[in-house]
């Protein structure tokens, strides 16, 4: 993405007038600087930085002025450890900054620095004690501190382990900035956050979050008055290092009101979701139209109770990674008074459909698991509304508005994927067709030459020839199974009905290497699906049999494709790859009785936690292989009855 649509800047770049580089100071006041930096707006789609401090729009930059101990004197008036200067941060720095810049803004907001919030902590009963932020014999490894290791949900001042997406240099990426009192239960918290502005509850008086800055909602200090800041104040990004410049104090103004969270709405729970929830919910979506998609669509009761519910799950399974999170009295009422909502008509609005799909990655966030295929119906049926407008699907994408493009592309990707475990058609099959066939769409090049209303790269990171091969390849599955059942399978005919899925799979995908990093991520996501489908199509035509040659070449491929990505890939592409993919590690990893496949395909998948399916899919996967080293090597692996039985939704 081109700098000038983001408001990052190279090494190098002249400087803007009144201008500041974010570099200068010691490393406390720049970590400092940074706790305050806001998403995109929708309509510059730049970034605008400040804070209220006095009631000026400015920053309080490092004075540099140190005192006998060499600290800088701005961290002395504001009790902050001082962590020294230098040009470049040190590594252990690097690691740790966003955990530091959280602690910082919790103290400082505790002790009323920061204006609009009242102060929590008594500043007379320890006037001299300062934060510290690096212990002596500390080596600033990735350990918690002993607070965050003991809040359920969510940790004031704690990082969050897995919290970055891989576009961490775009507006979506966040940091958590939520703060509740330690000393409420997480279904207390949840009870008071969920059901605010609730469709389903009678009190829907707005608040402000800057309000109770260490507290739940509805929570006021005897001192305490309501915040003239905007609501976006608090919406935390991740900004790339030692790169950022920031806006003159008085440009900022006139953005305010853009860059509120819609109806002022905002509590904790929808903050969460909207600073750091989404970029993980949509990793590979256009970060230019996703902005607008969410942040117009959250003004939905549906979708803003939908939302709630999915930040808490990204919460709790933080806190709490082993048990799912729908377990909770609380939020399975939320969840059972959500859909009961949905239940009472046959159509649905636009609000209900963006709720539906966020309750469906609401399962995916906790393990996979659930009634997904429920809520998915709901947003097929409302898709099906959109494309009923129209003469045809391709008309609908390219003429419908970026809201319902959206709706209506997510669905279908989570509709091809969700085939793959319920072993029926895909619901969408017969627009997917339409759209995306090689013979019949139209569309005969590859990603480049495609229409970005019709492309499926800028939503989920798969090419639409792709898309339309894995929901072949679903029905070829279904189509064989019932000719068996009835003794008329044709292995003719068979190889017949896969032969141009073969070939639309056997042609990689091109790319420049001078595509941003985003394109990069879609692009190996896409190789990924492409090389796996045929795991998938090869297993359907001759068996659930590892050893087939055909099918451990087509896992060979699979698997080089997936090291290529590895050895050349940033750790945040690669992140964003892998979460994303989960459907090509699972069924490379139960068709290939390879050890050394095995072990790479199940470490890559631990690493990124316990929040998504990807921890889930590990142990599905050991479930598998434990089938398998029971039975004979001649025998199919059935693989596919495992996972219809868990219904796991490979998204």
């Amino acid at each position: 993405m081109p700098a000038a649509k983001n408001g990052i800047k190279k090494h190098g770049a002249p400087k803007a007038k009144g201008s500041v580089r974010a570099k200068s100071g010691c490393y406390t006041c720049r970590i400092r600087r940074k706790f305050i930096s806001l998403p995109s707006n929708l309509e510059s789609y730049r970034f605008i930085i400040t804070v209220w401090r006095c009631g000026v729009a400015r920053i309080q930059k490092c004075d540099e002025d140190r005192d006998a101990q060499g600290n800088c004197k701005s961290c002395v008036r504001l009790k902050l450890q001082c962590l020294g200067f230098g040009p470049k941060r040190p590594e252990w720095l690097k690691e740790q900054h966003t955990k530091l810049r959280a602690d910082i803004k919790s103290f400082l907001a505790g002790n009323g620095m920061i204006k609009g919030h009242a102060g929590t902590n008594s500043r007379d009963s320890n006037p001299d004690q300062i934060l510290l932020l690096r212990q002596e014999d500390d080596s600033m490894s990735s350990s918690e501190s002993p607070d965050a290791r003991n809040v359920d949900l969510p940790m004031t001042g704690g990082e969050y382990s897995r919290n970055t997406s891989a576009m961490r240099d775009e507006p979506w990426n966040g940091v958590n900035n939520t703060y509740v009192d330690a000393a409420y239960t997480t279904e207390d918290a949840l009870e008071l956050q969920l059901r605010h502005e609730s469709p389903y509850d009678n009190d829907n008086q707005a608040y402000d979050i800057m309000h109770y800055p260490n507290s739940l909602p509805g929570w006021s200090g005897p001192n305490s008055t309501r915040s003239n800041l905007a609501a976006s104040y608090n919406l935390l990004l991740t900004m790339p290092d030692d790169d950022v410049y920031l806006e003159p104090a008085s440009s900022m103004s006139s953005f305010y009101h853009r860059l509120m969270v819609p109806g002022g709405s905002a509590d904790e729970l929808v903050n969460h979701y909207l600073n750091v929830v989404v970029a993980m919910q949509f990793q590979l979506a256009d970060k230019i139209r996703l902005p607008e998609v969410i942040y117009t669509a959250v003004e939905g009761d549906c979708y803003r109770s939908a939302a709630r519910l999915l930040a808490f799950i990204h919460q709790r399974r933080q806190a709490v990674p082993s048990v799912p999170a729908l377990q909770d009295n609380t939020p399975r009422r939320q969840y059972d008074e959500l859909k009961l909502a949905l239940s009472k008509g046959s159509s649905y609005t636009e609000d209900e459909a963006m709720a539906s799909l966020t309750v469906i990655s609401s399962f995916l966030f906790d393990g996979g698991k659930g009634e997904w295929q429920w809520w998915l119906e709901v947003a097929f049926k409302y898709a099906s509304t959109v494309l009923g407008r129209y003469m045809s699907p391709r008309e609908a994408l390219m003429l419908c508005t970026e809201k319902e493009r959206f709706l209506v592309k997510t669905a279908i990707w989570f509709d091809v994927l969700a085939s793959v475990t319920t072993q029926n058609p895909p619901l969408f099959l017969s627009i997917i067709r339409e759209l995306f066939a090689p013979e019949t769409s139209g569309i005969t090049d590859l990603f480049e030459s495609v229409p970005a209303e019709l492309s499926m790269m800028t939503v989920m990171g798969c090419e639409g020839r792709i898309v339309w091969a894995l929901a072949e390849i679903s029905y070829l599955a279904y189509w064989k199974q019932r000719q068996m059942s009835k003794g008329l399978l044709s292995v003719p005919s068979l190889v017949t009905r896969s032969h141009p899925i073969e070939l639309c799979l056997s042609e990689p995908l091109r790319f420049s290497t001078t595509q941003t990093h985003f394109d990069e991520a879609r692009y190996r996501s896409s190789e990924i699906f492409r090389t796996s489908a045929r795991v998938y199509l090869r297993a359907v035509v001759s068996g659930d049999y590892p050893n087939v040659a055909d099918i451990a070449a087509s896992v060979q491929d699979a698997l080089t494709v997936l090291n290529d990505m590895n050895r050349y890939c940033t750790a945040q592409v690669r992140t964003a790859v892998v979460r994303s993919t989960v459907f090509a590690f699972f069924v490379c990893g139960c068709l290939t009785d390879n050890q050394s496949h095995r072990h790479i395909l199940r470490t890559q998948l631990a690493e990124e936690g316990s929040v998504g399916n990807c921890s889930a899919l590990v142990q599905l996967l050991d479930k598998v292989w434990n089938i398998r080293s029971r039975m004979s090597r001649h025998d199919p692996v059935p693989w596919r009855q495992i996972l219809k039985d868990e219904k796991m939704l490979l998204v």
